[in-house]
């Protein structure tokens, strides 16, 4: 099993990182070059999903307390965007994984019957995976007047807490 270095995926998570126009908190995902980045600490992102932030909800406070809490998480608006981006780990991938991967990156149109809810809940379920929660916001730096920031935090899920090779490190949760 692969032990991540959240400082190494979050530098690589930052280059991928797109502000969608100037003065907006709206961001994407360069999902190619994330794919490329993180190979070396063998990952693969879920891809597409999470490529576009949407902005925070009351229905997302719930979820976000699970990474941020007291003034980290009063902090939170309307006016920030997020996403979540999973990565499983490239060791791990078997035969079942590739195809659920593969079919994940399809469009819609190609098979509308597969189900891609369960494809993610199946891999989440039963494979190491970790998540990377990242948020935008607007700094108070003039140099940075227009520019968007972010907060990553990142965890591994249950696959990779519960096995028995798994060290529990403060960092795994931060």
């Amino acid at each position: 099993m692969n032990n991540v270095d959240y400082g190494v995926l979050k530098s690589n998570i930052i280059k991928c990182l797109k502000q969608c126009k100037e003065y907006s908190l709206d961001f994407k995902v360069n999902f190619d070059k994330l794919t490329s980045l993180v190979a070396n600490i063998n990952l693969v992102p879920i891809a597409p999903i999470g490529e576009n932030a949407v902005r925070v909800t009351p229905f997302d406070i719930p979820y976000l307390s699970e990474y941020f809490e007291k003034t980290r998480l009063s902090w939170f608006t309307d006016g920030k965007f997020r996403t979540v981006i999973t990565f499983i780990d490239s060791e791990s991938v078997d035969e079942t994984a590739t195809r659920l991967l593969t079919k994940l990156k399809q469009p819609d149109t190609e098979d509308p019957d597969f189900d891609k809810v369960k494809a993610v809940a199946k891999l989440v379920a039963e494979y190491p995976c970790y998540f990377a929660t990242i948020i935008s916001y607007q700094n108070n730096d003039p140099n940075r007047i227009g520019k968007a920031n972010f907060v990553i935090a990142c965890r591994a899920n249950k696959v990779v807490i519960k096995n028995s090779d798994y060290q529990y490190d403060p960092h795994d949760f931060s």
